[in-house]
């Protein structure tokens, strides 16, 4: 018996050290095949070469929450002491390795949501000036991706090694629900145990905001009413442009752009300035005030005497600007565009009449710089931004390397990478015909490398698409979507959004009628996917948090919602919670009653009793 019961727990044993020593589900993509690669300069058998900045990736999906083990088999070259870099990144997850000459593994462990994750691994310090000419020579090559399943059972990891629409639109969705949110345990000290709790959130931390170019803005109810009810951040639309605040040379006027940012604080919304400096072709449509624009026309012209003292001029004439575009006292903002369109209208055409033909790119990271130093000296927490178009769509290329090529032209055009000149990217998403997310995924992953955030600054439906069609809508809905999904992204801004400022560029997804009153279809799909008003039958599904929670026995509530300010009601008083990614406990000071109780005595009986002994009452 004891030796058939021995025996037993024998094949016991060893069938749990087998099923624990099941070999771990692995896959290995080669580099050269991996779905998604913003270059391609050199493929070798299953090797890829990354000689300039870029990723390769590709997708994973889990069935529940576990863990991946990624591992990049990776050689590096450089000209210099400079080792190449190398990151892994998959949703809020980057490691980052200096990659060594040789092939070496490069491996990390993360922890994923069940769902669809992007994963990425990029090459990110080759450091461009002009536009393409490397300011190193190093190259990372990739010769496989291998993914392990970490699981205990081994069997929860799908790699999906393909590039398509329904990819990216799943992986963006997942981490919208998985990382745009979060737990939060609240001690709300000296409440009583089932206690009720309204839970609302005022304002998400993520900016879903507007261009207004109004000037009824303070005066229109039905217009505030929209834009209070809509949009978490305004940006003062043409009012912020030079020829609007400085038609005379050397007399400022801000009163309508200030107007805008001052409504924009008073409200509680975030707030983007535009733009400093703009040389859009012709220069008529770049609303840069006529003394400038003859100064850039001196500057360009044959004469080199005449077109330095003009140079000298305007860029003193910019410093100014700089120093009333800084001022606190009319209003923070936590953007701002530098020199708008600076590819488009001025680096790739240098025979035209632009700021980058007369300063290069030297000059023109140092405007970045003056502007980095005045904000701060004045206190305004706002990053500069580039902000250009043609990038998600009729580019140069899918991926826009061509303009993270060109943003780091201004960062390395003083020789000084680490003075970080620029501190954003702005995107124009203006959409026509051929709309694509897996396009959007492809660049957005390409500009992520860069490490800095990403705002889509204008967005419009252009009026080849019928107006409130269903393909409008879903361009865009897609388009809020990878944005709110993608890591690196802030800000989504439409542009024109009512029929009483737009054009042919926004003419097929405006939200609001002129009234202000009706609802486009692309505008009640903007209040539904924002939480603002139900109309798709599911009041949950919309990116805010509004509940009823219950004080519990340790006098905690405990709930889930998306991160941002929020107000908890108790017994018809509000408070204050800010949710903060990363930040799972918080207090709230809660008023104690105004009667205090001692040892079951209230503290005014105690001294309704002293006084009456006192006075001889008692």
């Amino acid at each position: 018996m004891r030796g058939i019961l021995w025996g037993c727990i024998c094949s016991f044993v060893c069938s749990v050290v087998s099923l624990v020593n099941v070999a771990r589900a692995q896959t290995t993509i080669n580099g050269s095949a991996m779905a998604l690669r913003s270059t391609t300069t050199a493929i070798s058998g299953s090797d890829l070469t990354l000689n300039q900045d870029g990723y390769v990736g590709t997708y994973v999906t889990l069935a529940a929450p576990g863990s991946v083990i990624l591992t990049v088999n990776a050689s590096g070259a450089t000209a210099d002491s400079i080792a190449p870099n190398l990151d892994i990144s998959v949703n809020d997850s980057t490691t980052r390795y200096a990659v060594a000459s040789g092939f070496n593994n490069y491996s990390t462990t993360v922890n994923l949501p069940a769902g669809t994750s992007f994963i990425r691994t990029d090459f990110n310090n080759q450091q461009f000036v002009n536009n393409g000419t490397a300011t190193s020579n190093r190259n990372v090559t990739i010769r496989s991706l291998q993914i392990t399943d970490n699981s205990p059972l081994h069997n929860n990891v799908t790699v999906q090694n393909q590039n398509t629409d329904a990819l990216a639109l799943t992986a963006a969705n997942n981490y919208i629900a998985n990382y745009r949110r979060g737990d939060a345990t609240v001690a709300l000290p000296g409440l009583a145990p089932g206690t009720q709790v309204q839970v609302d959130m005022k304002k998400l931390a993520f900016d879903f905001g507007a261009a207004i170019g109004q000037s009824d803005l303070t005066t229109n109810t039905a217009l505030q009413n929209f834009v209070n009810k809509n949009f978490n951040m305004l940006v003062p639309a043409n009012a912020g442009k030079w020829s609007s605040e400085e038609f005379i040379q050397g007399r400022p006027s801000t009163n309508q752009s200030n107007a805008i940012l001052n409504y924009a604080a008073a409200h509680g919304m975030g707030a983007r300035q535009h733009n400093l400096i703009w040389s859009a072709q012709p220069l008529s449509n770049a609303q840069q005030p006529n003394f400038a624009v003859n100064l850039l026309n001196t500057a360009v012209g044959t004469d080199p005497t005449a077109a330095a003292a003009a140079s000298t001029t305007l860029r003193t004439d910019i410093s100014s600007r700089i120093n009333y575009y800084v001022d606190p006292a009319r209003g923070r903002y936590s953007q701002v565009d530098v020199y708008n369109e600076s590819f488009f209208n001025g680096a790739i055409i240098p025979f035209s009449t632009t700021y980058w033909r007369v300063y290069g790119a030297s000059g023109i990271a140092g405007i970045y710089n003056e502007m980095n130093q005045k904000l701060a000296a004045a206190g305004q927490n706002a990053r500069t931004y580039v902000n250009d178009y043609n990038i998600l769509q009729n580019g140069y290329d899918n991926y826009g390397n061509f303009y993270a090529q060109h943003i780091e032209t201004i960062e390395n055009g003083d020789n000084n990478p680490s003075n970080g000149t620029v501190g954003g990217i702005g995107i124009q998403y203006y959409v026509l015909s051929g709309h694509s997310t897996a396009r959007i995924q492809q660049v957005m992953q390409n500009l992520s490398a860069l490490n800095l955030p990403i705002s889509l600054t204008e967005f419009g439906v252009q009026n080849s698409v019928a107006a409130d069609s269903a393909t409008a809508q879903g361009m865009l809905t897609d388009s809020m979507r990878m944005m709110f999904g993608n890591p690196n992204a802030t800000s989504f801004l439409i542009w024109g959004w009512s029929s009483n400022a737009t054009s042919n560029l926004q003419s097929s997804s405006v939200l609001v009628d002129g009234t202000y009153l009706t609802l486009t279809n692309c505008g009640k799909d903007w209040e539904d996917l924002l939480g603002i008003q139900d109309f798709d039958g599911d009041v949950n599904d919309g990116w805010s948090t509004h509940l009823t929670a219950t004080v519990e026995a340790d006098g905690t509530i405990n709930f889930n919602g998306y991160y941002g300010d929020y107000a908890l009601t108790i017994n018809n008083q509000p408070y204050d919670l800010n949710l903060l990614k990363g930040t799972t406990q918080y207090l709230v000071q809660v008023p104690e009653p105004a009667t205090v109780v001692l040892a079951g005595i209230s503290l005014l009986t105690v001294i309704m009793a002293w006084w009456m002994r006192k006075t001889g009452a008692l």
